[in-house]
């Protein structure tokens, strides 16, 4: 004979007070959920700002080896070059641009190009590229030429400056400019001087990136650097010895001063 199977009472009475199985966190379970997840995206997002920045000091390092080889390659004699002056005062940047087209040529690339002037806008725009332009620039980046103020349309592929058109600036040849205006010193002899004082004083970079450009005011020190024995890299240059060398070619350019132009 089958049996049934009769629920009693009882039965009732024990699975009513069977606890119910509860599933999913609790809110301190949550809150150490949110908390790992939270240092995960910190630290992956500190690694790859690390990545982009090293990334962007190699592209930087291989725009100085270029730009260093042709800056030596401009002239033909072994000593730096000079800026090309040919109108006293300095007007217009016409100089400037035929020192970087002349720079460009040696090294096989395009020159930055100056972009058409627009109405009312005093300073002169450049449109450029590799290897004149550091990755590390930024949008509304600090005007090196004024320190005072940055520049809300500042590309890192268009700048907008009174004299350098690239990321990068030879310091020598603006030395050599500096000593051609303040001194009756002929030009072969600036560059002579130059060229061996850079030489003795291997540690001061004649070719840098402006910090400024990167979003920071630095005082226009160089970030990154060339330097004479052909070697690129983060430049150390203390402002002492950066003023000991200045002062000793301040000394030299005083040493043949120019005349003032007469009443």
């Amino acid at each position: 004979m089958l049996q049934r199977n009769v629920r009693t009472d009882s039965d009732v009475r024990s699975v009513a007070q069977t606890p119910l199985k509860r599933w999913g966190f609790s809110l301190l379970e949550l809150l150490v959920v949110i908390a790992i997840i939270a240092i995960l995206i910190a630290l992956s997002t500190a690694a790859l700002g690390s990545a982009r920045r090293a990334a962007a000091d190699v592209q930087c390092l291989s725009n100085l080896r270029s730009l260093w080889r042709g800056l030596n390659a401009i002239e033909s004699d072994g000593l730096l070059p000079m800026y090309e002056v040919t109108t006293f005062p300095i007007q217009d940047g016409t100089d400037w641009d035929t020192f970087t087209k002349r720079w460009g040529a040696a090294m096989g690339v395009a020159a930055p190009q100056r972009m058409q002037e627009q109405p009312g806008v005093e300073r002169r725009s450049y449109q450029t590229a590799t290897p004149w332009v550091c990755p590390s620039d930024r949008v509304g980046a600090l005007d090196p030429n004024q320190r005072q103020r940055r520049l809300p349309d500042h590309d890192p592929t268009c700048r907008v400056a009174d004299k350098h058109a690239t990321s990068y600036l030879p310091f020598c040849a603006q030395w050599m400019l500096n000593a051609r205006l303040l001194s009756t010193h002929d030009p072969v002899s600036i560059r002579r001087f130059v060229t061996r004082l850079y030489e003795e004083n291997a540690d001061v970079p004649p070719l840098g990136e402006w910090a400024e450009l990167h979003g920071k005011l630095q005082s226009g020190r160089f970030s990154l650097a060339a330097y004479i024995d052909g070697s690129v890299r983060r430049n150390s240059l203390t402002i002492a010895r950066e003023s000991t060398f200045n002062a000793a070619l301040m000394k030299w350019i005083r040493s043949a001063p120019k005349s003032p132009p007469g009443p």
